[in-house]
């Protein structure tokens, strides 16, 4: 992409940490932005305090949009229009079995998905049960998109300002967003708010402690400056959902896997090999589905151990914050 595609000057904001509010970090890793290739400096800190890893300075939240362009991966097509058979069937995959892990807990309710982009994972779940269907979204074409395609309710703008009453909803998910999100904690206690007493949350996250984030470092894909705000670890999570009002009751890794290795190996042979024969003809060899299976047992190892790319978590509310 090309620097004439933002849409103007980017306003930068230094934040303290996310989880701990306190002020004294230090830099872990300067980044740019591999995924999309738009322009910016950008970097992730360790707060000295706890440890946490975010990213400071960063986009404010007026211009942090420009950073995600209509062919962004989560605004693709659905999953039908998918033109290419095997991505298609790897998608259908992925969010069937998301779909499974909420109605193995209940067979029906009320659901919220927040981050729910065109929503294709609230559709899938018109197939797994009596649910009462909501989103929140923050891009507004998305959004138009699951309400005109799929009839769904979505809510354009920010998870604190959602319009629905106190203990609306029996499960909240969050699939690949909370990292998104610039005031994590916040948002985690209005989504308490929004819960049943007896409702849950389920969320993914790139795993931070995955043996990919060792691996690769700065060009791990799972940081995806400038998007991602927070890097988180289960340890951190924890900690999170402890000060936020919840219960963890299982964190587990299952998907992810050889896409998010092949992504990140992408994004290093990029960096230093710009302009290579040897690359391109490397990114097609990555490319082929044969390594996916060839390398199966070595990834649900790592998930075994919890070291795989992302990681689920469920949770439930507590009474007493």
């Amino acid at each position: 992409m090309a620097k004439d595609l933002l849409l103007g000057p980017v306003e930068l904001e230094t934040v303290n940490c996310l989880l701990c509010g306190a002020s004294q970090r230090q830099v872990l890793y300067r980044l740019r932005d591999w995924a999309c290739e738009l322009p910016g400096d950008f970097q992730l800190v360790v707060c000295e305090t706890c440890g946490f890893v975010y990213q400071s300075p960063r986009p404010t939240q007026t211009t942090i949009g420009q950073y995600y362009p209509e062919d962004y991966q989560p605004f693709w097509r659905t999953i039908d229009a998918e033109p290419n058979r095997w991505r298609r069937w790897l998608r259908r995959r992925q969010w069937r079995t998301r779909c499974q892990q909420v109605s193995n807990l209940r067979p029906g309710g009320h659901l919220l998905d927040v981050g729910a982009s065109t929503g294709v994972f609230l559709n899938e779940m018109r197939l797994y049960g009596d649910w009462t269907l909501a989103g929140v979204e923050l891009n507004d074409k998305a959004a138009q998109y699951a309400r005109q395609t799929f009839g769904l309710e979505i809510f354009v703008g920010q998870i604190e300002d959602a319009p629905w009453k106190p203990g609306t909803f029996d499960v909240i998910t969050l699939w690949d967003v909370l990292e998104h999100l610039p005031q994590p904690v916040s948002a985690l206690r209005k989504i308490r708010e929004l819960l049943t007493a007896d409702g849950y949350l389920i969320f993914s996250v790139p795993n931070g402690n995955s043996l990919d984030a060792r691996l690769f470092g700065q060009y791990w894909i799972g940081l995806d400056a400038p998007r991602h705000m927070s890097v988180f670890t289960l340890e951190s999570l924890r900690r999170l959902l402890q000060k936020t009002g919840y219960a963890l009751e299982a964190a587990y890794c299952y998907y992810g896997r050889y896409t998010t290795f092949a992504l990140s190996l992408q994004q290093w042979l990029r960096a230093h090999l710009p302009r290579s024969t040897f690359r391109s003809g490397m990114e097609r060899w990555l490319a082929l589905p044969l390594w996916r299976y060839l390398t199966w047992p070595y990834f649900w190892t790592l998930d075994q151990f919890r070291l795989g790319a992302i990681l689920t978590i469920r949770a439930r509310p507590v009474e007493n914050i």
